[in-house]
């Protein structure tokens, strides 16, 4: 049930700001904001570390649990339940082109930031490391 709970407001609050963008709307507010900026522009400076099994492993449960299923789906072809309800189709990670790039940096960097005008939040709270993983996870289902 929690989990459930979890992955609701994760998809509403995904939805919602989509919607608020595409009515020429803002994001909704952070608490504090300059906190936020500090930890994304730390955070699209990382370096990549190697990709390994265990961090497509962790990256898969990220996924899962921020709640990307709602737009990409379970096997990341842009086919969540909320997909249906936006203006914008979300990303296939197994055939699309990337709109900033497929390298892992340009990856990792779309994860911090976003993409506002596409209606995608980004998620600067995650940590590095979780990002990472969730980089190589993506990565895992492109078409070689």
């Amino acid at each position: 049930a929690i989990k459930m709970k979890k992955i609701f407001l994760v998809f509403t609050l995904c939805l919602s700001t989509a919607i608020a963008e595409q009515r020429g709307g803002s994001k909704p507010a952070a608490a504090d904001t300059s906190a936020v900026e500090e930890a994304t522009e730390s955070s699209t400076e990382a370096a990549d570390p190697a990709i390994d099994t265990e961090s497509v492993k962790r990256g898969a449960k990220v996924y899962s649990e921020t709640g990307c299923t709602a737009c990409h789906g379970d096997k990341g072809l842009g086919n969540g339940a909320a997909a249906r309800g936006l203006q914008f189709p979300p990303r296939n990670f197994v055939s699309d082109k990337f709109t900033y790039g497929d390298k892992a940096q340009d990856i990792f960097k779309t994860l911090s930031d976003g993409v506002p005008q596409r209606g995608m939040p980004g998620y600067s709270y995650l940590s590095n490391e979780q990002k990472w993983d969730l980089v190589h996870f993506i990565q895992s289902l492109q078409k070689k």
